[in-house]
């Protein structure tokens, strides 16, 4: 018997039980108390658990997702018929016994119990009423938990696939420059193939709701710029200008990544003398302030937020925060501008925010993500 179903049997107990005791306390005070008002009371008693048991059923098999008209309907024949049935079970232990249970048989006892038909009627459409109201109650909260935890897998499922779209060409001239430098500098190729390796275990077993310390997503950057460095050689480099105090701020896994790789992608590479990448990190009024900047131009689909990257970085922003977008038609977002002049500092600070912009000669991705009451007390 599961959980429910002893649930609702306790229910039944505990509250035909009080309306039996309820029947007897009446009866008894306009009469007196005695066998017969017992026994009417236990059969009573009897003949609702067994009527409305069978009414449960009744409802379960014609009720469910039926039209209203058709429910009411079906609500109305099952409380008759459920009257009909507590009247004739009543009646099967009390005509037979009048006389062991009243002391004489009552010749108006049969036109008694027709006449409560209409009273158990009401009763038992009041239960109908109860019992269908607690039902649809907890059908809306169980298909409101399970609409959650399907959310919350739609979201996972949704962070694994982002997370999996590491660029496959980074890997590929990764292996083929390690290959390279082995018959050159066989340390340095080691140690290069050391730091792929902790990229790729980094990527492959991310958590895909898994915020970590921004210091140990700094470290994996700078593993990934050192592997590009290989490829690039002299005309990549970068610079960190890391604020001590977001060290353990908690930050989404592969975020800054994703920013460097686009730095990368859409800057550097597509320079001949390429250039410096800067990365830069603060907290201030309540948020982690990132910055990247490249040498280059905005390419016109960056502008307009439809790159590949960027629609990963504000996808993931949307899942993990709530993402307010802070740049419109490639102008200068309420981000930066918020921030500078203190104005709108604190009405800004409750959602993550991603924006990519010109900057003269440079293009700066800027990230801004609120911080928790933990990273407040860090920061």
């Amino acid at each position: 018997m599961s959980s429910n179903l002893k649930r609702f049997w306790l229910y039944q107990t505990l509250g035909w039980g009080s309306f039996a005791l309820l029947n007897l306390s009446v009866r008894g005070y306009f009469s007196h108390f005695g066998l017969g008002e017992l026994v009417n009371s236990m059969s009573l008693f009897a003949a609702l658990m067994v009527s409305t048991g069978l009414l449960r059923l009744y409802f379960h098999r014609f009720i469910e997702d039926k039209s209203l008209g058709k429910a009411v309907a079906h609500v109305l024949l099952g409380a008759l018929l459920a009257a009909l049935l507590t009247t004739a079970l009543v009646a099967l232990v009390l005509l037979p016994n009048q006389a062991l249970v009243f002391g004489k048989v009552i010749p108006e006892a049969p036109s008694q119990l027709l006449m409560s038909i209409p009273n158990t009627l009401f009763i038992i459409l009041l239960w109908s009423l109860f019992y269908l109201v607690i039902k649809r109650q907890r059908l809306l909260s169980q298909r409101e938990k399970a609409q959650e935890a399907l959310q919350q897998s739609l979201q996972a499922a949704q962070l694994d696939l982002l997370l999996s779209q590491i660029n496959p060409h980074f890997i590929f001239n990764a292996i083929n420059n390690i290959r390279a430098l082995i018959l050159e500098d066989k340390d340095k190729a080691r140690q290069m193939l050391t730091e792929l390796s902790d990229v790729m275990r980094y990527v492959m077993y991310a958590d895909s709701g898994a915020l970590i310390p921004f210091q140990q997503e700094l470290g994996t950057v700078k593993q990934y710029l050192s592997i590009n460095e290989l490829q690039f050689e002299s005309r990549l480099s970068y610079q960190l200008d890391i604020a001590p105090d977001c060290q353990d701020v908690l930050f989404p896994k592969m975020m800054l990544q994703l920013m460097v790789e686009n730095a990368i992608k859409h800057g550097i590479g597509k320079r001949l003398q390429g250039g410096r990448i800067d990365i830069s990190a603060r907290c201030e009024a309540g948020c982690l302030l990132v910055e990247v900047t490249n040498p280059g131009t905005l390419a016109p689909e960056d502008a307009r937020g439809a790159g590949i990257g960027i629609q990963n970085i504000r996808q993931r922003l949307q899942l993990h925060y709530g993402y307010e977008n802070g740049l419109e038609n490639g102008h200068e977002s309420g981000l930066e501008s918020g921030y500078r002049n203190g104005d709108g500092a604190h009405r800004l600070a409750g959602k993550a925010a991603f924006d990519i912009r010109a900057d003269g000669e440079n293009v700066v991705a800027c990230l801004r993500l609120p911080l928790d009451k933990k990273d407040r007390e860090i920061a």
